[in-house]
């Protein structure tokens, strides 16, 4: 109904109307003719698209765990977490574990689907784990439980 209105109030409100040789009844019969046809064609789009769309975005979640340090005889705690989408600095995240917990998590609810990711763990003495992950369709979920 909306572009019947439309297509109407262009018909017959503008300027270069005068210059027009068709009369008022051709012109309305052309009117109905394309309202038709733009009515017609949203009927056949909106037939033809997929009921549920393919999902864009999801959650990339990281876990990283405590670790045993053989040298040492010790459990080191994770220190922060940093995640960021690769090559760009657009999408970025950092989490400090200042409750020292042993499981420590961040996610990232709107990452982009096929794109990669950084992941940064450190732990309390300075080790790191650093690897790029793939975001995939329904949702990614790093497990981290040592340095690299």
């Amino acid at each position: 109904m909306r572009w019947l209105w439309l297509v109407f109030s262009l018909t017959l409100c503008t300027p270069c109307l005068a210059e027009c040789t068709l009369s008022y009844s051709q012109r309305m019969a052309y009117l109905q003719k394309a309202a038709k046809m733009l009515q017609d064609s949203h009927k056949s789009a909106s037939a033809g698209a997929p009921s549920v769309p393919a999902a864009t975005v999801g959650q990339f979640k990281v876990r990283a765990h405590q670790y045993s340090n053989q040298y040492t005889g010790t459990y080191v705690l994770v220190k922060k977490i940093h995640i960021h989408e690769h090559g760009t600095w657009a999408l970025e995240e950092n989490e400090w574990n200042t409750g020292r917990y042993k499981d420590f998590d961040l996610s990232i609810d709107r990452a982009n689907v096929g794109k990669y990711y950084e992941v940064v763990v450190e732990w309390r003495d300075g080790t790191k784990y650093r690897w790029e992950y793939q975001m995939k369709p329904g949702g990614t979920v790093v497990d981290v439980r040592q340095p690299n």
